[in-house]
């Protein structure tokens, strides 16, 4: 490392960046080059573009093969951002490309911000390596998804909010980029309005509570002025309130399965086998769920519920193959009150935090790296690509071990330190605004397992990927500044 450290400081300010930049986007190119870029929800984004070219607009196909205006679940600047890039001759592979250089650019815009507020060039060249070469930010990057969107802006709001807690001359300047950046992930996607919360927390301590009231007030005006035809749109086409969750082309009514199903499953694998079978819009069919029960202590193969969900899921009806009557969502509902009641509060309290836990920290997990091994893969010794694909996801499980471990303990010390008494103490404030982007980060982390465990009953590692960058930085920025890092450069 001192070698390397010593060559950017031979280099002048231009060149370094200049460097640092392709060093950091060159191996993603090739990594999206010699990768499958799609998914499922891939092939639906690249689908509803396509209907956009064709003149349907905003549509998917149904099952007669005809345009259908698509409402609620979904918001357009994802699928028109496609469309565009496609109508002047951008291949597949090269959206993500795109969208990989835009990354990179707001990790060099967050790098180039710390430069400028006196952070020490070797801790910059640590923190774009650590960054731009994450695991966990790097294997989603071949995707052709919205969560590397949602990622750059991300990225972004982190620069702008340490600028805004340390630079209150240009206050407006920086919140009205804020309030721009998030507006736009709203539009690719709206559970990206959370990253806007830490913004909220530091103008409330630095700026006081009129100031926080102005800026929330100016922000959800326009936020509104924004997305109101989006939501008229949905009504003019059908949809009974503007914004609904549930997207016309998904399963019918499926949120009392899901809620059923959240009442005891425990990882995003779960969810798979019995969510993905519904929701292929191809071949989707109730039939195929299947209910995972096996080292699961909230649900055995001889409870009553789950003999009632196999009866009702296996019951012919050709019209709702991929859904759900009103009188069976009823009945799911009330199974999911009726274990969540049986599961009590320390149950419940439980599921959550091993829910919570599997997301982040599930050994299985592969972050969007190329490591599907498959249920019915065996082991064998000499199978040299499983052996690997063994080995990566294990490297990447403890990279994830060890960044929770630090970020957790560091949350835990401030949380010690601080009097929960006299909340409002000088000791207090001068401990948040030391700690300011440890916590800012910690409120996306709840509010995303609040939001998706708790509220939407969804689990996909994959919907934490936008927020990594906070928790990456929380821990490495104090990591690279303690005596260790200045020993070891």
């Amino acid at each position: 490392m001192r070698k390397t450290i010593f060559f950017f400081e031979s280099l002048n300010l231009k060149s370094k960046w200049i460097i640092i930049f392709f060093l950091l986007v060159l191996p993603r190119i090739i990594y999206i080059y010699l990768n499958s870029i799609t998914t499922d929800d891939s092939i639906f984004y690249l689908n509803v573009a396509e209907n956009i070219k064709q003149g349907c607009g905003f549509a998917f196909k149904n099952n007669l093969g005809e345009c259908q205006s698509l409402t609620g679940g979904y918001f357009p600047a994802y699928p028109y951002f496609i469309w565009f890039l496609k109508s002047i001759s951008f291949s597949n592979k090269m959206i993500p490309s795109l969208v990989s250089i835009f990354a990179i650019g707001s990790i060099i815009y967050l790098l180039h911000t710390l430069y400028n507020y006196g952070l020490e060039e070797r801790k910059i060249y640590a923190l774009a390596f650590i960054l731009g070469f994450s695991p966990i930010s790097f294997g989603y990057s071949r995707y052709l998804l919205i969560e590397p969107i949602i990622y750059i802006f991300s990225v972004l709001l982190l620069a702008e909010f340490i600028k805004l807690k340390t630079n209150p001359k240009y206050f407006k300047y920086v919140y009205s980029r804020i309030i721009i950046f998030t507006i736009i992930s709203v539009f690719f996607k709206p559970t990206s309005i959370i990253l806007i919360i830490p913004h909220f927390l530091i103008t409330i301590y630095s700026y006081g509570i009129k100031k926080f009231i102005n800026v929330f007030l100016l922000f959800s005006l326009l936020l509104m002025l924004f997305i109101i035809p989006w939501g008229l749109r949905d009504i003019k086409y059908g949809s009974h309130i503007p914004f609904k969750i549930n997207a016309s082309n998904g399963p019918e009514n499926i949120r009392g399965f899901r809620s059923w199903l959240s009442s005891f499953s425990l990882t995003e694998y779960d969810h798979a086998s019995a969510l993905f079978p519904i929701y292929n819009r191809n071949s989707g069919d109730r039939k195929k769920i299947v209910i995972n029960t096996k080292w699961n202590p909230f649900i055995s193969e001889n409870d009553s519920d789950l003999k009632k969900i196999k009866q009702i899921l296996n019951e012919d009806d050709p019209l709702l193959k991929r859904g759900f009557t009103k009188d069976e969502e009823k009945i799911f509902y009330k199974l999911a009150r009726d274990r969540l009641k049986k599961n009590g509060i320390f149950g419940n309290t439980s599921l959550l935090m091993i829910k919570s836990l599997s997301l982040l920290i599930n050994p299985l997990n592969s972050w969007g790296w190329p490591l599907q091994v498959g249920l019915d893969s065996k082991f064998y010794i000499f199978n040299g690509s499983f052996i690997t694909k063994i080995l990566f996801k294990f490297l990447i499980f403890v990279y994830r071990l060890f960044l929770f471990s630090l970020y957790f303990k560091y949350i835990f010390a401030f949380m010690r330190l601080l009097n929960p008494i006299n909340i409002f103490s000088k000791n207090n404030y001068n401990l948040i605004q030391n700690n300011s982007i440890l916590i800012g980060s910690f409120l996306l982390l709840s509010t995303n397992l609040i939001m998706f465990v708790g509220v939407f009953n969804l689990l996909e590692h994959r919907y934490f990927y936008p927020i990594m960058p906070w928790i990456e930085f929380s821990v490495y920025f104090t990591f690279i500044n303690n005596s260790f890092f200045r020993r070891v450069s």
